[in-house]
């Protein structure tokens, strides 16, 4: 049996790496977060990245490091949980001598641009939640000479129980009346992964490729925060109320070109069933 240990376990994409892995043989997840329910069928232990030391853990085999802080209320703790915190997580995946760690970022790194964004293009992150996840990035280069390392920038990661990812705070807008802000022309232009499909690939890449690796993971349709609020105008049946800002912006889209040769990665939901179980779970 092989122990995974898996960092913010609790978040939307952490309990779906989780179930996913539930239900494969050999493997074991094990849940570390700031705080756990009791009775979730697996083990899990409560750690908080901001406090002292690193957690007393031994015999894990892969790590899949999911915690940050993506609130940015406290620039402090998010340098301390998103930086700091990812340096624990790494030392201890060297004192286990693990067999492979994921670190899962985020597309946002590359800041915006005309262009999907290949691997190969150069970050530009543009607020403090980018720039600590690409420092994280940095950190987690340097430990490649211990274990092979995959690094996996998401790109607008949606899917049920997550009220504060961007699709379900546009759903709740819609759904509450409430005025939707756009920039000219409704940009930027994304293309958001399902959190299904980003867990399943998430664990794929447990089997490291080479040292070091970086992943575009984003879904295969690309869309316009208009076009996307039009899809969930149509399935809600009702109209958004939208206003229009002076705010000219370029897109964010991960080109997954990559990803879809080195891993045999298929993004398999569409955005409009993405959203219709969203919707269903609202319901």
């Amino acid at each position: 049996m092989k122990n995974v240990l898996i960092t913010g376990d609790s978040g939307m994409v952490g309990r779906c790496v989780v179930a996913q892995l539930r239900r494969m043989k050999g493997f074991k997840p094990i849940g570390l977060g700031r705080r756990h329910d009791k009775n979730l069928g697996y083990e899990t232990i409560d750690f908080d990245l901001t406090g002292p030391g690193i957690p007393t853990l031994s015999n894990i085999d892969y790590v899949i490091h999911l915690a940050s802080d993506n609130e940015c209320k406290d620039e402090k703790a998010v340098y301390t949980t998103n930086v700091d915190g990812t340096k624990k997580i790494l030392e201890l995946a060297k004192i286990n001598g693990v067999k492979s760690f994921v670190y899962v970022s985020t597309g946002g790194v590359y800041g915006f641009g005309k262009k999907a964004f290949k691997e190969t293009d150069r970050p530009h992150p543009h607020n403090l939640y980018t720039e600590t996840k690409y420092q994280a990035e940095l950190l987690c280069n340097k430990y490649k000479k211990h274990f092979p390392v995959t690094v996996l920038r998401y790109f607008f990661p949606y899917g049920q129980t997550d009220k504060n990812r961007l699709i379900n705070r546009l759903i709740n807008k819609i759904k509450n009346n409430e005025i939707v802000e756009l920039n000219v022309d409704g940009k930027p232009i994304i293309n958001p992964v399902t959190v299904q499909d980003a867990a399943k690939v998430t664990i794929a890449t447990m089997k490291p490729l080479s040292e070091y690796n970086v992943f575009n993971i984003g879904g295969s349709e690309t869309v316009s925060i208009l076009q996307l609020m039009k899809i969930i105008e149509e399935q809600l049946g009702m109209k958004a109320r939208i206003t229009y800002n002076n705010h000219k912006i370029e897109n964010m889209v991960g080109d997954i070109t990559k990803a879809k040769e080195l891993l045999s990665f298929k993004p398999e939901i569409t955005l409009e069933r993405g959203i219709e179980d969203i919707l269903k779970e609202q319901a």
